[in-house]
């Protein structure tokens, strides 16, 4: 065998040795693979996910106003703290919740670091908030266009697995939305229930007849000037040429080099999609992609008196291809194709090849350094 070959295995060996010890970044342990029920449940696991915060009933003081010579009885719910937050804790990640908001503040993978941090500082998907204040606050919030007024939460509770939110507009439509988590996964279950209490729909307005759903603005990337090419991301089936309308959404996502924050909707709910650039006029932050947009999923309103259950999954994690290929919508077992999220470039063929050798390697040495050596080998 040629000296110089014999040497080049060599450095290589070293470089993937070395490589294996300094790199920062931990590669996710593959999850158990299960297959979805209908019905989104928490999955049988050892350990729970914990939820911590107490059970909070914001204060209900009863009115008596007189309308039209009769009395009517009217409640107003006091405010929770501005910064009042309830936390959760999996195996793979840390997340914060605004009580008042019903919002997520903070998702921080427990097994990525933050690019250049020294203290063994987590990834946190979601953005500074001294850099996107106040926007930053609409990470899974639910607005309705059109209308003055937000939803006016007034009771968390905290299950074993699981946090809801209590709301109201107005005495008008009431809001239940219920957080699932999972200890070994990056998906969690949002459930949203509502009640028309009135004998009209809701909204009213027929150009703003839906609510919306939204992500962002940005996300965080390990790229200083945050990466082009990523940001907000939709996928839907062809639109066929009989069609005028473009169909429902299968799921909407803002993705970065390395993360994804995916929303994935039922599929009777027949959701569209809006890029939303009108949150923040940052068109660069360091460390953050596309934060001048949002992902806004829009369904449908309401009918008089109706109550609806309207499902979602959320994926908010890396882009790893085997937990994306897992993800399913709500109530079907049907591939989803998440991982189309992850961009492999103008010869993607060739690494969807490379990447399977990878993985068929590494299943037998449980090791991608040796993996990687053995595979260059080969070539």
């Amino acid at each position: 065998m040629d000296k110089r070959y014999i040497l080049a295995l060599v450095l290589i060996t070293v470089v993937m040795i070395g490589w294996m010890f300094l790199q920062p970044i931990m590669s996710p342990r593959k999850p158990l693979r299960q297959r979805r029920s209908n019905t989104p449940s928490v999955q049988q696991e050892t350990e729970r996910p914990k939820v911590s915060g107490k059970v909070v009933t914001v204060p209900q003081v009863e009115h008596s106003d007189e309308v039209g010579g009769e009395k009517e009885t009217r409640i107003e719910y006091q405010d929770i703290a501005e910064n009042d937050k309830v936390n959760i804790e999996t195996n793979y990640y840390e997340a914060e919740f605004f009580k008042k908001t019903a919002t997520i503040s903070s998702w921080k993978l427990k097994r990525y670091l933050k690019r250049g941090a020294k203290n063994g500082e987590k990834v946190d998907l979601i953005p500074p908030p001294t850099v996107l204040l106040p926007t930053y606050k609409h990470c899974s919030g639910i607005t309705f266009p059109g209308l003055a007024e937000n939803i006016e939460w007034y009771e968390v509770d905290n299950q074993e697995s699981s946090i809801t939110f209590k709301g109201i507009i107005e005495n008008r439509l009431e809001v239940m939305k219920r957080y699932t988590f999972h200890q070994d996964s990056y998906v969690v279950d949002l459930d949203i229930t509502f009640h028309n209490l009135t004998d009209k729909r809701f909204p009213e307005d027929e150009e703003n007849s839906g609510y919306i759903l939204r992500w962002g603005p940005g996300i965080t990337s390990d790229d200083k000037k945050g990466g082009r090419g990523y940001g907000p991301k939709v996928y839907r089936p062809k639109k066929s040429e009989s069609e005028e309308a473009e169909p429902p959404i299968i799921w909407a996502a803002m993705n970065s080099r390395y993360f994804a924050a995916a929303i994935v909707p039922e599929a009777k709910l027949n959701a569209q999609y809006e890029k939303n650039s009108s949150l923040t006029s940052k068109n660069q932050v360091e460390y953050v992609a596309s934060p001048s947009d949002a992902v806004d999923v829009i369904i449908p309103g309401f009918e008089a008196g109706e109550r609806r259950t309207d499902r979602f999954v959320l994926y908010i994690g890396p882009k790893d291809d085997d937990f994306l290929k897992q993800v399913h919508a709500p109530g079907s077992d049907d591939p989803i194709h998440l991982n189309k999220l992850i961009k492999l470039g103008f010869f993607g063929w060739l690494a969807k090849g490379l990447l399977w050798l990878l993985n068929a390697v590494y299943a037998f040495t449980k090791n991608y350094g040796i993996a990687i050596i053995v595979i260059t080998t080969l070539l």
